[in-house]
């Protein structure tokens, strides 16, 4: 009987451990919140060998902050020659914006060449401009603009 109990701990310990292994390659794979912000389970793709070197700089995860609003856009993944990219976008909570956290997962529109752009929209439009490494970001609705830099997490 000792041993059987002894077996069942040993067991029950290795669950334990492997159970927290998966968990922590699932948190990898992309689910987290960050500041406040949400994101569902992604992964980030690999540039081909033919993308231009900005395909590779874009992909990723890349934070900032619209002057009070965290938010999160994760660029999953690009095809150069279908001229598209599958984001997300997320965003935290601002009362004072009246917003509430959330996400959306687009294929948005990309730009390829010296300055690469990510863009999509219609009553709300986001664009996206790699620029020096950092990303900065324009939301244009009604007739108002706001803008974010943002900055791509390692």
């Amino acid at each position: 009987m000792r041993e059987t109990k002894s077996h069942l701990s040993v067991a029950l310990l290795a669950a334990c451990f492997y159970g927290w292994l998966l968990l922590g390659a699932l948190g990898c794979a992309g689910v987290e919140v960050v500041s406040n912000v949400p994101l569902p389970a992604y992964e980030i793709g690999q540039p081909l060998p033919t993308d231009p070197p900005e395909v590779g700089q874009l992909l990723g995860v890349w934070n900032g902050n619209w002057g009070g609003l965290d938010s999160i856009l994760v660029v999953t993944e690009i095809k150069v020659t279908e001229k598209r990219a599958k984001v997300i976008y997320a965003w935290g909570d601002n009362p004072s914006w009246n917003t509430t956290k959330g996400y959306q997962q687009v294929i948005a529109s990309f730009v390829s060449g010296a300055e690469p752009t990510i863009r999509w929209g219609r009553t709300i439009q986001f664009e996206f401009i790699l620029k020096k490494g950092k990303l900065v970001g324009s939301r244009q609705t009604g007739g108002s603009s706001t803008w974010v830099t943002m900055t791509k997490k390692p």
